[in-house]
């Protein structure tokens, strides 16, 4: 997996420069109260747009609810939403997928490709599509190795609600989707995790 696979690639900083968020099945103002501040800050005084998929909840500041299903993000994929024309049109469009709507079952593998897809389609912002890196979205990766800056702008983003998922997967330590869910106690038999692991950290 790449690494901007699982990480905020557009980090904290770069996000005020957004001018398009779309929220995919997380709360940000709950799981990440310091990435929610500077959605606020975007919104209040930059004119981010932000728009969610998911469940309402108050951000604390105004946003788009497009809907509640993987529908929609497959709908927003095809092209065959509304917003898609904003997306397309952005300067800078990033969207958020939270690692627990990736988790859910049986959708969390849709989630997944859906919002690979997204990304794919609105967030390349490449001087080329023809990127022989193994970047299939078109965007930067989040360390800026190799020629990653050419690239200009990373717009896929994956917020964790586990400390300890990204450094899984910065390890190798991962499941069936690729570093992108947590490993569960009841995952580690399923996987057979163990078996696979060169390198165990004990913490606590």
């Amino acid at each position: 997996d790449f690494r901007h696979d699982y990480v905020l690639s557009s980090t904290l900083s770069g996000l005020e420069s957004a001018d398009l968020v779309l929220l995919i099945g997380c709360d940000p103002r709950k799981e990440a109260p310091l990435l929610n501040t500077r959605l606020r800050k975007g919104v209040l005084h930059q004119g981010l747009q932000v728009a969610l998929v998911g469940t309402r909840t108050n951000l604390t500041y105004p946003y788009v609810h497009l809907g509640v299903t993987p529908k929609t993000l497959a709908q927003i994929a095809s092209g065959a939403h509304p917003i898609c024309n904003a997306l397309a049109n952005a300067a800078k469009p990033a969207l958020i997928v939270s690692n627990s709507a990736l988790q859910r079952e049986p959708d969390g593998a849709k989630i997944h490709a859906a919002a690979r897809s997204i990304a794919r389609n609105y967030m390349q912002r490449t001087p080329s599509s023809s990127s022989t890196d193994g970047n299939v979205y078109g965007i930067a990766p989040a360390d800026g190795g190799g020629d990653g800056n050419a690239y200009g702008w990373s717009g896929f983003n994956v917020l964790h609600t586990g400390g300890n998922t990204v450094g899984l997967s910065e390890i190798g330590f991962d499941d069936a989707f690729g570093a992108l869910r947590g490993v569960s106690a009841g995952a580690l038999d399923e996987k057979e995790a163990w078996r696979r692991a060169k390198l165990v950290f004990l913490l606590g």
